[in-house]
């Protein structure tokens, strides 16, 4: 369990920052802790004007978690306080590397990360022929997952493979970012359905109301990116993709004694999840791979670019 984050030193850590960024204060430990917030407005260039939220800085604590290189213990940990602040809690050397990953969001607060997630469909005899010996097969909540980052000299050769599949090409879209913020960009159908009955007393009789749910089909990225103290971006990515069988399974219930029965719907999904957390270099490709239900498989492929607004 980790260490609770005191709310005095919290309090007192944070008007040190607002008068010194740099400073950092000692957590009365044996171990020699320190304890620093970090601004996350002072990480964009237009901090005074972006809308900032409890989820959004709650993904960039997670995105340091990733990419520190002196891994965290039990007594340590980054998480968001509020909507404004990422306190960091263990040892001066990794206080110092959240540091250096803060300042180069920084150093970049005038561009943008340019990810780009390309959803492909392809036919198992073709995965297996051109696409698999690229990838590493990693187990991912009792599921296989194929995933690999390919390296910028190798992304033309990846991308010729790719074509030779003959693939189905099912989204491509382009989202712009600041460093550590996250964002999402989704395809959704609603669909509506009867998943249940409210019945209440009405005179002698009673009057069963429908109550209505909802289930989606479509994508989903959830894309959070920043970049690196040395010259990479960080990236992490999480691609969901969600089919509704069709037609919707329905089922007969009674609800009122002596009544007619009604009919409440039980929708179905069947899809695939990919997760990953990837340091790439400018120009390489993080790709991962599922198999879905019916047999075909999910390609995701993603690319990180910076990009200068000035």
């Amino acid at each position: 369990m980790k260490t609770p984050l005191a709310i005095p030193f919290l309090l007192a850590s944070i008007a040190a920052v607002a008068a010194a960024p740099a400073q950092r204060m000692m957590v009365p430990d044996e171990a020699g802790r320190m304890l620093q917030l970090f601004d996350l407005k002072k990480a964009h260039a237009d901090g005074d004007e972006i809308e900032l939220t409890r989820e959004a800085a709650a993904q960039a604590a997670e995105m340091l978690r990733s990419f520190l290189q002196t891994p965290l213990t039990d007594a340590d940990d980054i998480r968001a306080v509020g909507k404004r602040w990422i306190a960091a809690l263990g040892t001066a050397e990794q206080i110092a590397e959240v540091e250096r990953m803060f300042d180069a969001a920084r150093k970049h607060r005038d561009d943008l990360i340019e990810v780009e997630v390309r959803l492909l469909q392809v036919k198992p005899d073709m995965f297996a022929q051109h696409l698999r010996q690229h990838l590493t097969a990693t187990d991912r909540e009792d599921a296989v997952t194929f995933e690999s980052v390919i390296e910028p000299k190798l992304a033309e050769r990846f991308a010729a493979a790719v074509e030779r599949t003959e693939c189905e090409h099912m989204f491509a879209p382009k989202i712009a970012s600041m460093p550590l913020q996250p964002t999402t960009v989704s395809v959704k159908q609603q669909r509506a359905y009867v998943k249940d009955y409210e019945v209440t007393a009405q005179g002698n009789g009673v009057i069963a109301d429908p109550i209505v749910g909802t289930v989606w089909e479509g994508n989903q990225s959830e894309l959070c990116a920043t970049f690196l103290p040395n010259g990479n971006i960080g990236l992490r990515c999480d691609v969901q993709v969600q089919e509704l069988m069709k037609p919707i399974a329905e089922a007969k219930v009674d609800i009122i004694k002596g009544g007619q029965p009604v009919t409440i719907q039980l929708p179905r999904t069947t899809g695939v999840r990919l997760r990953s957390v990837a340091e790439v270099a400018p120009g390489a490709l993080v790709v991962l791979a599922a198999q879905r239900q019916e047999g075909d498989f999910l390609v995701a492929i993603v690319k990180a670019t910076a990009v200068s607004v000035k």
